[in-house]
């Protein structure tokens, strides 16, 4: 099952699943798998071989270094180290189930470091972290999910942030644009941890369940 909430503004908690999602509108046709078979203004028609082409060219020429991963659920994907020559990682992939999207992903694990600091607060004290963290990762260009959470003031144990392009809308400038806002939306909810919860480095980025980001 693929969890979406269509134009839903609010951050909707998944007891069952012990995480939160907040989508924004992302159209998902689920009987589509050819790309050719849409038509997107000035991009009809274009093999899905011609966009990978387009971004790993954009990504190498911005000095990234993007590397292929095996992933059954998506057309391609590939990981890349943003920004440049840096140990941070952001997915890049096509999903089976989307076709003509991009989707820019990358995530946080949250440290036993900042785990044991947020047991430490009390009740109040937790609530309003976790709601400026909601506030941080709630930004009108990217989506994000929290996981690990299974109750009200619950840490999540990892974080993600994401942002869907598609094709009719796909050139350098755009994609380019998206890579820096998920990072950097990203890099300010690291932040908010370093600041209220300890010290503790940036996290890694994770490999991602591109059903479960909604697409």
């Amino acid at each position: 099952m693929v969890d979406i909430v269509l134009g839903s503004p609010y951050s909707v908690p998944d007891r069952s699943r012990g995480r939160d999602f907040l989508f924004l509108s992302v159209p998902v046709w689920p009987g589509v798998r050819n790309i050719k078979s849409l038509r997107h203004g000035s991009v009809s028609g274009r093999m899905d071989a011609t966009i990978r082409k387009s971004v790993e060219e954009w990504l190498r020429a911005s000095g990234c270094t993007p590397v292929e991963q095996q992933d059954v659920a998506t057309d391609w994907h590939v990981r890349v180290d943003y920004p440049v020559k840096s140990p941070h990682v952001i997915h890049v992939a096509a999903p089976k189930v989307t076709p003509g999207a991009v989707v820019i992903a990358t995530a946080m694990d949250v440290g036993r470091e900042h785990r044991e600091a947020f047991e430490a607060l009390d009740d109040e004290a937790k609530a309003e972290f976790l709601w400026d963290l909601r506030r941080t990762l709630n930004q009108v260009e990217v989506d994000f999910q929290l996981e690990g959470a299974r109750g009200e003031l619950d840490l999540p144990t990892r974080f993600q942030v994401s942002q869907v392009r598609f094709d009719d809308g796909l050139t350098r400038d755009s994609f380019m644009r998206g890579v820096g806002t998920v990072f950097k939306v990203e890099l300010k909810a690291a932040w908010l941890f370093q600041e209220r919860l300890g010290s503790n480095g940036h996290g890694p980025s994770g490999r991602f369940d591109f059903k479960r980001l909604g697409l």
